[in-house]
């Protein structure tokens, strides 16, 4: 429903904002405009108020459960199975950018607000190929003063680039170049996240670290050469949750 100064309008259908209802199904609506203060602009708001009792407020979990769903939450034809219904030759399109990628170009959100919309999303949005991470000179884990090998991982690489929700958990593969890391990464919920990878005792500290997806929770890894710690940190570390926290960043 929509209230203009002269008049109401409603749009009542079969429309809705999954795969089949924009680009799979045949929808249809009607567009009714009545006068302000006449009897059925009072039917639309009660109605209305009608509607409001009986919804259900939409969570991030549930949009999650409906995007994990077999045949639901699916944005590409290719990901559909071979029983669905095919695609109709209708304008609508897939966003041409992803969710994680609309929510980094938020004009005003601050690091933080961005991290914590990119934490919730799980398997929400279409998960990044590539994570860039800055390592700083000492780790948690270390003993002794010396630097440890847990890496700390933002929330919102969680959610939105390692694709977990809050308390989920999975294992997941870390293929360097001489050596292949399985490692349980959880989303914890009291917001500390972190994963052990030895092959970083290797490297000299400050640095950053290269995540590329190649399957499903499988990803080559490697450290981006110490001479070129610097422009990759101003070309690619470009998101921040907050002043002095690391720098990262998420591409497709």
């Amino acid at each position: 429903m929509f209230r203009f100064p002269d008049c109401e309008v409603a749009l009542v259908g079969s429309a809705n904002l999954t795969g089949g209802g924009l680009a799979r199904n045949g929808e249809t609506m009607i567009e009714l405009v009545v006068p302000r203060g006449s009897q059925l602009a009072a039917d639309f708001a009660k109605l209305w108020s009608w509607v409001q009792t009986t919804a259900v407020k939409v969570t991030a979990e549930e949009v999650e459960r409906l995007a994990r769903s077999e045949g639901s939450g699916r944005e590409r034809e290719s990901e559909l199975p071979k029983s669905h219904k095919p695609y109709l030759k209708v304008p609508a399109k897939v966003a041409p950018k992803p969710l994680f990628v609309k929510v980094l170009g938020l004009s005003g959100a601050s690091g933080w607000i961005k991290g914590q919309l990119l934490g919730a999303m799980g398997s929400i949005t279409e998960l990044p190929k590539h994570l860039y991470l800055q390592i700083f000179e000492r780790e948690t884990g270390g003993q002794k003063g010396k630097p440890g090998s847990a890496i700390q991982l933002p929330t919102a690489t969680l959610g939105a680039y390692f694709g977990l929700s809050s308390g989920e958990s999975r294992t997941m593969t870390f293929k360097f170049l001489d050596e292949t890391i399985t490692a349980n990464v959880i989303h914890n919920s009291n917001s500390t996240h972190q994963v052990r990878l030895d092959p970083i005792f290797s490297v000299t500290r400050p640095a950053i670290i290269h995540f590329e997806r190649t399957d499903k929770d499988v990803f080559k890894t490697r450290f981006i050469p110490p001479n070129m710690y610097e422009a990759t940190l101003t070309s690619k570390c470009t998101q921040q949750t907050r002043k002095g926290s690391r720098r990262w960043g998420m591409y497709v």
